[in-house]
């Protein structure tokens, strides 16, 4: 499934800013102050793609990344919900190739340190992007 500049640049300011809101209601609970919900969002962040490292996963051959037998996919649009469980919900024009994914807050990092780091490599340029996430 294929994403837009435009899409990824929604996802990771949406994931970022739910997450944010969901720590600092926290810290807010506790008394802490906004430099202490950033520090606890940084450290969160880098535990999270710090098991990415631990578990990274082999490469795909390239012999494997070329034998499509189904067309991909433009996603068009993107809802997520949080609580205990995160969902991530991706729709297609065709609603039978649309898909959902539900995770814990660790992996929602992870997920947009990954976008973070594809939209980076695809020279995308997105901005306005927490100060508390990885480079």
């Amino acid at each position: 499934m294929w994403l837009t500049r435009n899409l990824c640049e929604k996802i990771c300011k949406s994931l970022a800013s739910t997450l944010e809101k969901t720590i600092i209601e926290n810290v807010d609970r506790e008394s802490k102050s906004p430099e202490d919900a950033c520090k606890l969002l940084a450290t969160e962040h880098q535990v999270a793609v710090n098991e990415i490292s631990k578990n990274k996963v082999e490469a795909i051959s390239d012999s494997i990344k070329t034998q499509h037998t189904t067309p991909v996919k433009l996603c068009s649009s993107v809802n997520i919900s949080f609580g205990k469980v995160w969902k991530l919900q991706f729709f297609c024009a065709e609603e039978e190739n649309s898909f959902e994914i539900k995770t814990d807050r660790q992996n929602i990092h992870q997920i947009l340190s990954a976008i973070i780091k594809k939209c980076s490599q695809a020279n995308w340029n997105i901005d306005n992007l927490p100060v508390w996430r990885e480079n």
